[in-house]
Order: C-alpha cells, then sequence, then structure tokens
C-alpha cells in the first residue's frame, strides 16, 4: 500500500510539474521571431515572419562583410520595424531595396565588392510593416512604375561604372552622367569617394566638377583633398570649390593662407592669393 502511495504520489508530482511547466511557457514571452538569411556571391535569399528587421541587416552586415549605414529617421523607424517577408537568390542591391522599402540607397565598392550600404530616409509612403500588411514586401515594389525601377538599377549600375571600371575613361563618363539623373545625394557620395580613392587625374577632375554643381558639399574631404600633394590643376580646382562653398569657414581661410605663403607650386600660390582677395572683398 505504501508503494502505491508512493508511485501515486510520484505521478502526481510529475503532473504538477508538467502543468506548472505548461504554464510557464503560456504566461512567459513569446519564442522570438525566427529568420534566415544566406549572402553568397551577392546574392542573397531571405525568410522571416515577424522579425525584427534590426536583426536581419545585422545578418546581412556580418555575412557580406560590409557597413550599413541609416540616417537618423530611418535608423528610428527600422529599431521597431518587424519584417515578414521570403525572396531567393536576389542580388543584394535589390535585397536591401526590398528590405527597407526606400528608394534613396548609395551603394560603396572597393575592388573586393561592396563595402558599405548607406540608406536616406524613406521616399515611398506609409510605414513598412502597414505596406507589408495590405500586401506584403514582394507587392510593395511593383507599386513603383517600371521606368522608375529601370532608373534606380541604371544609377545603381553607373555608380559602379564610376567606382570600379578599370578604364577612367569610362568612370568619368559614368560621374557625368550620374549628376544629370538629378540625385544630388548619390551623385555627391560617389564623388566624394572618387576623391578618396581614385589616382587618375582625368576622374578626380570630373568628381570636382560634379561637386561644383551642387548646392551643399561637405568641407572637411574638399579641404583634405587640397592639401594634398596632388596635381596643381586639380588643387586649384578643389581650392576654387572650397572659394564657392565655404566662403564663411574659418577652415578655408586658413588653409588659403597657409599655401598661399608656403605652398611649392606657384600655381597654387597663386590661385590662393586670388580667392583670398575675393574673400576679403566680400
Amino acid at each position: 500500500m505504501a508503494m502505491r502511495g508512493g508511485l501515486w504520489g510520484g505521478a502526481c508530482g510529475v503532473a504538477i510539474s508538467l502543468v506548472l511547466l505548461l504554464g510557464l511557457r503560456m504566461a512567459g514571452a513569446a519564442e522570438p521571431p525566427a529568420f534566415t538569411l544566406m549572402l553568397q556571391a551577392g546574392r542573397v535569399s531571405v525568410t522571416a515572419r515577424d522579425a525584427p528587421l534590426r536583426d536581419i541587416l545585422g545578418a546581412a552586415r556580418q555575412q557580406g562583410g560590409f557597413e550599413i549605414r541609416l540616417d537618423a529617421p530611418l535608423e528610428s523607424r527600422v529599431s521597431n520595424e518587424v519584417v515578414t517577408t521570403a525572396f531567393q537568390d536576389e542580388a543584394v542591391e535589390t535585397a536591401l531595396h526590398r528590405l527597407l522599402g526606400v528608394e534613396n540607397l548609395v551603394f560603396l565598392y572597393s575592388t573586393d565588392g561592396l563595402v558599405e550600404v548607406r540608406a536616406y530616409g524613406d521616399r515611398l509612403s506609409g510605414s513598412l510593416s502597414s505596406r507589408r500588411q495590405r500586401g506584403e514586401a514582394d507587392q510593395a515594389e511593383r507599386r513603383v512604375s517600371r521606368s522608375d525601377d529601370e532608373d534606380s538599377v541604371d544609377i545603381v549600375r553607373l555608380q559602379r561604372e564610376a567606382l570600379r571600371n578599370p578604364d577612367p575613361h569610362a568612370r568619368a563618363i559614368a560621374l557625368d552622367e550620374m549628376a544629370r539623373k538629378g540625385d544630388e545625394a548619390l551623385a555627391r557620395d560617389t564623388a566624394l569617394e572618387v576623391l578618396r580613392r581614385d589616382g587618375d587625374e582625368r576622374v578626380l577632375a570630373r568628381a570636382l566638377t560634379v561637386l561644383s554643381d551642387l548646392e551643399r558639399v561637405p568641407l572637411d574631404p574638399i579641404l583634405k583633398f587640397a592639401a594634398t600633394n596632388r596635381g596643381a590643376y586639380l588643387r586649384v580646382q578643389a581650392l576654387e570649390l572650397l572659394g564657392e562653398h565655404g566662403r564663411e569657414d574659418s577652415r578655408v581661410t586658413a588653409l588659403l593662407r597657409t599655401l598661399s605663403r608656403r605652398d611649392p607650386d606657384a600655381e597654387v600660390r597663386e590661385s590662393a592669393k586670388a580667392l583670398l582677395e575675393d574673400l576679403s572683398e566680400q
């Protein structure tokens, strides 16, 4: 009888433990949303159900070996975004357009491949979650007209040409065509990347021309370029760009004074002196 009681007590204990465990699972947080992402040879496959977009982008960063930089409004939105989607073997550019739901993405390449992606704002109406609830990400891209899709693909192609084509003439032409597309942010970032890494003076001159036609230009990379040991005519072109966009910046004035006195190239010295005189008259 004691044995039966022991068995019964053990069975009751097991039953209570199972009930408690079930209750804890039901009362506790849901299991984390699952997703899979595979990125190989520039092609991406994703399956996700209510998965944090930030985690998916983190997996893309890790597997692809590139950075993804978002502007402040997009960073804030992405931090709270969840994604339900599935696609296979998409180009990395198309996949990131699809995941982020924005048009203005900048892809920076080196000889080793994609090194950085920059996303500027959300040009599509409504939040990502609301669009996906109405039709999922696969349908969201189709709402953009075919001509817009073709323009986006063409801009990506031009940027790749400007940064990666082994022919300097082709790189310069690609920069010109990008500038004519009217996407100022993309043209600016690509031209600045050319200044940072290209070694051909014709391409560098074209990048400076593209920057001079823009309404706003960051001064730091131009200041750095003008102070480097480049060809004289390139540095003069950079100084003229600084004189146009940095009239009230003390760093520009300081650089012009230094170059007007100490630069070993007479053409650079004279250009710096002339720009200083122009600034002093205004």
